[in-house]
């Protein structure tokens, strides 16, 4: 596996770490339009 795919992959599995923390505070369709504004700016 070359450098850069590694790096993928653990960039890969840290988004997902975040993603599923993030989705626990999630409970609303305006948590979610909150929190996907966030990731835009």
């Amino acid at each position: 596996m070359r450098v850069k795919d590694r790096q993928m992959q653990m960039n890969r599995k840290e988004l997902e770490a975040f993603a599923k923390e993030a989705a626990k505070g999630i409970k609303t369709p305006e948590d979610l339009n909150d929190f996907s504004r966030m990731l835009r700016k």
